[in-house]
């Protein structure tokens, strides 16, 4: 009977491990100031960076960015800020930012029977120099089906139709660049989020599927059924 310990943790792997999802989101800033001095900081979590560097002075200037990832969002907000001395034309502080945003996870759709929508949306503002930076490529692929967001164009938007109850592979990639030089600045932000999955926090066991929850007290029942067999002999 050696193989029933091994058919409970098949069960038990198969419960907590029905739904997952990977996040990352990377980050760089740097400023150059009037002396020549660089600062620069770079930072890479599974959830938010925050990096900050000069002090917005007239010598310094300043790069500050926060952005944050979740199972089924991204966010960030940029500033950047060149200075200088007007009197000396052609000198002035650099800022540089860049940001990088992934998610890969299962999910499933639930409330429902059949097939069901999934929406998506993004909604963005860029202010400054260099039209406040740009976002490179973006897309959403969802069960095998891919969709380009552009967060270049203020507000962004789209749908997937996916079956209910099944689990459903999404991956998520985008990024963004801006600098700051000759006296100008950079604000600039994006929100962006995906509803109607079930949000799974990898840290956590999520709600498993009735045959899944079946499969494990069957194998829990064998289990006792022979342990106690063994002790009435």
């Amino acid at each position: 009977m050696k193989w029933i310990k091994p058919a409970v943790l098949f069960a038990v792997l198969a419960f907590t491990s029905y739904a997952y999802a990977d996040t990352m989101v990377v980050g760089s800033v740097s400023d150059r100031n009037l002396s020549g001095g660089l600062c620069s900081s770079a930072a890479t979590s599974s959830n938010a960076v925050s990096l900050n560097c000069g002090a917005g002075s007239t010598s310094d200037g300043l790069a500050q960015v926060s952005a944050a990832i979740g199972p089924l969002s991204a966010s960030m907000q940029v500033f950047l800020t060149s200075s200088g001395n007007p009197m000396t034309p052609g000198t002035t502080t650099l800022a540089l930012a860049n940001l990088s945003w992934n998610i890969d996870g299962t999910y499933v759709l639930t409330g429902g029977t059949g097939y069901g929508y999934v929406d998506w949306s993004a909604t963005s503002y860029r202010h400054g120099e260099g039209g406040g930076g740009l976002f490179g490529p973006c897309s959403i692929t969802l069960d095998g089906v891919t969709e380009n967001c552009d967060l270049n164009s203020g507000s962004a938007g789209g749908s997937f139709i996916v079956p209910y109850n099944t689990p459903v592979n999404l991956i998520f990639g985008a990024s963004y660049a801006a600098g700051a030089a000759n006296f100008d600045n950079v604000y600039s932000g994006m929100n962006l989020s995906i509803d109607g999955l079930r949000s799974v926090d990898p840290s956590t066991t999520p709600e498993s599927p009735t045959w899944m929850l079946v499969v494990l007290a069957t194998a829990i029942t064998v289990v006792v059924r022979v342990r106690t067999s063994r002790s009435a002999r």
